[in-house]
């Protein structure tokens, strides 16, 4: 065969291989196509606006919405024609998730998967990807939504083509805000999410959908070809029978979560706030530890606002030393710096010992056990009373554990595997053991305290040195 023809054909087989890929649902698994819950909604784009896919986990959401935005940046999408209002100018995306872990460790695998490589590159920041810029002008510009307050600052300042949020939004705001990045140039939003969070406004708007302006789509776990053998549908249904009823359901079959058997009444809009632009390190701050022997221990660090008596949850995380001598050495270096008036930790001898070998001495609740319920109630209180606040940078782990946990259906007031929310225990005990309130007490306003401490000695030597002074001069005259 002569060289000419080898090149056609190579030519032709490149081809051929670039039209399956398009066709192809998922470019990892070749003649994949969608199931029919995914190809209604890829027959609806383009006509539906505003196409919100409420879907159990595993469901292949994000994947759908991944396959479709490729098609997008690429005009191959099988139905789909480029409106005329667009002109000739690049397409603007936005690609918003919870976090940029997720961004990174959900998201981009599976669009990048449906681009070639010679086609875009990749802008980020510290690690994490901002920008995919290709080179035909088109831009995907991604935004996580840890701080919602700063996401919806920053997300005002574009005019999109495409928005795409993964995850269920923690308030309306967000939303209606990414919604209308789209109107002005009549543009498309896609939100892929299992409603594990109870927020009665933004189901009241997903359910109120009505075509041809916007449309709820469900997507079933065992729709997912991944999931069709019985041997592999009773494997999901096992890892998920220790969960309460509610959220299986919405993890099964995407099914809204109710307010019923809820451990915490949780209202995202009044319980979380940034801690104020004057926050100060030599701000009354507390530490609280529920300590875990066999899982991760939960951590808490809470700061007083002076002017308002507000205490601010600064962070939330699991500490997964098992040594004691460890553990305690991690959580102290926490704290270096800044003015902690109180340690509270749950009752642990392992763990109070070996802190108080090191001269830190922590309170415990009284009698936890026989006042679980009470302890639950009070933090309640706290919450709807807005004297605690949760951070929406700092606060996500122990935020996650009150949306998550519930009472059991079984026995009359035990939270269902309650051994595992440490964070949310934290929080208990730090509620049932917050200093008292010190009005008219002067603020330290220094960034840091240790500088504080060094600024207020010196002050303290000048006045000693001062009134040395002024006795010398006193004694001097009267000899005089």
């Amino acid at each position: 065969m002569a060289t000419t023809d080898l090149t056609h054909l190579a030519k032709a087989v490149e081809q051929l291989e670039k039209l399956r890929k398009i066709e192809d649902f998922d470019p990892l698994r070749p003649c994949s196509r969608p199931t029919k819950a995914q190809q209604e909604v890829i027959d609806d784009f383009g006509i539906i606006p505003i196409q919100w896919i409420v879907s159990s986990n595993r469901g292949g959401k994000s994947a759908l919405a991944a396959r479709i935005l490729s098609w997008i940046l690429t005009d191959t999408h099988p139905n789909w024609k480029r409106p005329k209002e667009w002109g000739q100018s690049p397409i603007t995306a936005i690609v918003c998730a919870r976090t940029g872990k997720q961004i990174e460790g959900a998201i981009l695998p599976k669009l990048i998967a449906q681009l070639n490589p010679e086609e875009y590159t990749r802008v980020s920041t510290n690690h994490a990807t901002q920008r995919i810029e290709f080179t035909n002008g088109n831009c995907i510009i991604f935004q996580s939504l840890e701080n919602p307050r700063i996401a919806r600052e920053r997300l005002q300042g574009y005019t999109a083509h495409f928005v795409w949020i993964d995850e269920m939004p923690s308030t309306l705001d967000i939303a209606s805000e990414l919604i209308m990045r789209v109107q002005a140039d009549g543009g498309y939003f896609i939100a892929t999410f299992t409603p594990l969070i109870y927020n009665i406004a933004l189901q009241k708007m997903v359910e109120a959908s009505s075509p041809p302006y916007s449309k709820q789509y469900s997507l079933h776990i065992f729709d997912n070809p991944q999931y069709a053998s019985k041997e592999k549908q009773e494997e999901v249904l096992k890892s998920l029978e220790h969960l309460p009823e509610a959220i299986r359901e919405a993890r099964l079959n995407g099914k809204w979560i109710t307010v019923e058997n809820t451990v915490y009444q949780f209202d995202y809009s009044t319980m979380v706030a940034d801690v104020p632009d004057n926050y100060s390190s030599g701000w009354r701050h507390v530490e609280s530890v529920d300590p875990a022997s066999e899982s991760a221990t939960g951590y808490t660090l809470w700061a007083e606002d002076p002017d308002t008596g507000v205490w601010y949850c600064l962070v939330s995380e699991y500490i997964h030393s098992k040594v004691p001598e460890v553990l305690v050495a991690e959580i102290l270096s926490k704290t270096r710096g800044l003015n902690i008036v109180r340690r509270v930790s749950d009752v642990a001898p392992w763990f109070s010992n070996t802190a108080l070998s090191h001269g830190t001495v922590y309170l415990q609740p009284f009698s936890k056990t026989t006042r679980k319920e009470e302890l639950i109630k009070q933090a309640q209180q706290y919450l709807y009373d807005s004297k605690i606040k949760l951070t929406p940078s700092g606060s996500q782990p122990l935020i996650d554990e009150l949306l998550e946990c519930r009472w059991s259906e079984n026995m009359a007031g035990r939270v269902v595997n309650g051994q595992k929310y440490h964070c949310k225990d934290s929080m208990e005990y730090f509620c049932d053991l917050i200093p008292a309130r010190e009005p008219g007490k002067r603020v330290v306003t220094s960034s840091n305290w240790a500088k504080w401490l060094r600024e207020t000695d010196d002050a303290r030597l000048l006045r000693k040195a001062e009134s040395r002074d002024r006795l010398s001069k006193k004694w001097r005259k009267a000899w005089d």
